[in-house]
């Protein structure tokens, strides 16, 4: 039984005013209704409230509990003067008591204050449990109101309750007017967290978790369960002739307490080994099976197994019931009623109570499972199945593991459940059958006209065969064969279908495709982009269309449809820049082209004052010395000085032949002297020149008349001069001369 430790603790708290206050100024906005009419034993009960104090102390008890005891203490404030209510200053004195037990962890039994506990015993710390319940008080929270008529009723292990004017009266009174008020008072403390320890203890202890300790020493043993420090709080309802009204105040210090258990370690006993269990890791559900258990005593003792059937810490059966030699096997039997892993534990533990640790054993029940045959039984089938076997279950082989059947094969059921035998009856094969176009598999291109050599093999398992394309439909036989077709305009899918004696069929097929049009077409016999000058003839070719059906044509003066057997045009080169193309279509509709580009040369040319004058001049050409010309350099592809673009006459170099004739200067010819010259202009960029021949002639008409003798001399007199050509002419004077003189006066 719980051991007796006994202490006296006193302690003292702060008066609590500053809540208080907040208290009265929340009660007076609840209680007081009307100003002008107040209720007097109210303000009694703020009194109270305000100027409480609180005082804590210990008692003197059992070790295995321990108990706060505190006052407040209120001197009321006489507000009912009238003779009304006589009111004594009142105090609340209350208890608040903790519990707590040390049991024998291998009998549940309580070990009492001041008991030897031998060496390698297992005892586990157990608190009272402190509820927090609004509705039912607990016996381990007290208080009396002195004072008044009271009696001692319960507290609450929570925050705040409050029992609404229902419970706890703790005085009444009336007011001016004969109204009754009833006071009634709640007192709840919140519960404090529990903490464990074996502080203080010379023994060695060791924590094993879960509120669980071992000795394993002589000496000294301590254990302590702490409870902190926590608050209470007192709660006012007051019911009046309008309802009830309720307030109250926290912060009530609550001191912390300890209970103290001390023991001895005695006996120098050593704890037992841990044990070890042996026995099956899986099984069945409802099976029955055998644990082996062996541990062992250093001190050889005699020792017990300790069973923990459900894992929970406590140990369930032992296994003796007396006790055995160490080392002693003990057979643990066992069976579970649900599948799943399900683990289970043993502890040695000797003559002096001392037990070892835990050993854990896992075992996986597997559930029931009844074999249930698949989607493949009583499947017709050629090849042994392979899927589908069972539904639930595990498939054995299926035999025989080859063609022909019957097949069979068995769903065994684990975990307890039933085995069943499954079969497919035996299918006879489809027919086999393969067919090539000109021993090809397909797929093929071949051109119009092409032989097809189609063949097939002797086909198994078939009664008959039927034949699909071009030209070859209908019945084939089904020992093979041999077949020519010329092919056609289009593409074409052979197809051949075999049907066995079952129904079953079986097909093979050869896709022969139509290759596009070839189609080859050239512009003055070349495949390539030609350049020509404008007006030029273009010789337009196109060989036979292979595969084609209809060609069309396009470009500058060939547009339209053309044979398919080919073709010659001519036609003229009058555009800068164009493409011939020849469309060729099959009968599948795929189309093939063939593209030539043509494009006309730009010439260089000399032409007169603008490239668009119109005037070109002669390869050769004459000039009167005296006389120049404006010549400019032009290219383009016009055939003539028709063409405004293409001006580079700043451009190319200008030359003549280096002689008297002529003189040339970015493109102005000046005509010199009499004589023949060539001149010339080369535009660099394209490597062109062009040159022209220039013919200086020189008459000079004016050179007798330029000649003062001229007019000196007479009709009749003639005389010669060399003119600005160099020519000798001979001249005539202009004088008229009458040569009858006659003597004339002055």
């Amino acid at each position: 039984m719980g051991g007796i430790v006994d202490f006296f603790e006193s302690f003292k708290s702060g008066i609590i005013l500053g809540i208080a206050t907040l208290t009265l100024l929340a009660l007076s906005a609840i209680l007081i209704k009307n100003k002008k009419r107040k209720n007097r034993f109210t303000a009694w009960a703020f009194g109270f409230i305000i100027l409480g104090t609180f005082l804590g102390t210990g008692s003197a008890e059992a070790a295995n509990s321990a108990t706060v005891n505190g006052n407040i203490y209120s001197d009321i404030y006489p507000l009912l003067r009238s003779g009304e209510v006589n009111i004594e200053p009142l105090s609340v004195d209350y208890a608040i008591r903790y519990y707590a037990d040390v049991l024998n962890d291998s009998t549940g039994l309580p070990i009492s204050d001041g008991a030897n506990i031998g060496v390698g015993t297992r005892i586990r710390l157990v608190p009272a449990p402190m509820p927090i319940d609004s509705v039912i008080p607990t016996s381990d929270i007290t208080w009396n109101f002195t004072g008044t008529v009271m009696g001692t009723p319960n507290g609450y292990w929570g925050n705040n309750v409050s029992t609404t004017c229902s419970a706890n009266s703790i005085g009444s009174g009336a007011d001016a007017f004969g109204r009754s008020a009833v006071a009634y008072m709640d007192f709840s403390v919140v519960p404090p967290s529990v903490n464990t320890n074996s502080s203080g203890s010379v023994a060695t202890v060791t924590d094993l978790g879960g509120g669980v300790y071992r000795v394993d020493s002589n000496g000294v043993v301590k254990i302590n369960f702490d409870y902190p420090g926590t608050t209470g709080r007192m709660h006012i309802d007051v019911r009046y002739n309008r309802g009830c009204g309720s307030g109250g105040f926290g912060g009530i210090v609550i001191p912390s307490r300890t209970i103290t258990f001390n023991f001895t370690g005695v006996g120098g006993n050593n704890a037992p080994n841990a044990p070890t269990i042996t026995g099956p890791v899986g099984g069945n559900v409802g099976t029955g099976y055998n644990f082996n258990i062996q541990g062992s005593d250093p001190d050889n003792n005699t020792v017990r197994y300790g069973i923990d059937v459900d894992n929970n810490g406590t140990v369930d059966q032992w296994t003796p019931i007396g006790y055995v030699a160490s080392n002693t096997v003990r057979v643990y039997s066992r069976s579970w009623g649900s599948a799943g892993v399900h683990t289970f534990r043993a502890l040695t533990e000797d003559v002096n109570l001392a037990q070892s640790g835990w050993t854990y054993h896992t075992i996986t029940i597997a559930p029931v499972v009844n074999g249930v045959c698949g989607a493949a039984n009583s499947l017709p089938t050629t090849p042994p199945p392979s899927l589908g076997l069972c539904s639930s279950g595990t498939p054995t082989i299926v035999t025989p593991g080859s063609a022909p059947g019957p097949y069979s094969w068995s769903c065994n059921g684990s975990g307890g459940g039933a085995n069943v035998a499954c079969s497919a009856p035996y299918l006879p094969p489809a027919p086999v059958v393969d067919l090539k176009v000109n021993g090809s598999d397909g797929p093929i291109v071949v051109n119009t006209g092409t032989n097809l050599n189609i063949t097939w093999g002797a086909v198994t398992n078939a009664v008959s065969c039927s034949g699909s394309g071009y030209l070859w439909t209908g019945g084939k036989s089904t020992g093979g064969g041999n077949d020519n077709i010329a092919m056609g305009s289009t593409s074409t899918l052979y197809s051949i279908t075999c049907t066995g004696p079952t129904g079953l069929t079986a097909t093979d097929t050869v896709s022969v495709a139509l290759n596009a049009p070839f189609v080859d077409l050239k512009i003055n016999g070349s495949d390539t982009s030609v350049s020509v000058a404008r007006g030029s003839n273009l010789s337009i070719t196109w060989s036979p269309v292979t595969n084609g059906v209809s060609c069309t044509g396009s470009g500058t003066g060939w547009g339209g449809a053309k044979s398919t057997a080919g073709g010659l045009d001519n036609v003229p080169a009058n555009v800068s820049s164009d493409t011939y193309t020849l469309d060729c279509t099959n009968g599948d509709g795929v189309h093939r082209t063939d593209t030539i580009g043509v494009t006309l040369i730009n010439r260089l040319k000399i032409c007169e004052n603008s490239c668009s004058s119109g005037i070109e001049p002669p390869a050769s050409f004459t000039m009167v010395q005296g006389s120049t010309k404006s010549l400019k350099a032009c290219m383009n592809d016009a055939i003539s000085c028709t063409d405004g673009s293409g001006d580079i006459t700043g451009s190319v170099t200008w030359s003549d032949g280096g002689t008297a004739p002529v003189t040339i200067a970015g493109g102005l010819v000046t005509a010199v002297t009499s004589g023949v010259e060539g001149i010339s202009a080369f535009d660099a960029s394209s490597g062109q020149t062009v040159g022209k021949t220039i013919t200086v002639t020189c008459t000079d008409v004016g050179a007798c008349s330029r000649d003062a003798r001229t007019i000196n001399l007479c009709q009749s007199d003639a005389f010669t001069v060399v003119d600005n050509c160099g020519v000798t002419q001979n001249c005539n004077g202009t004088k008229s001369c009458d040569f009858n003189f006659k003597e004339v006066a002055p």
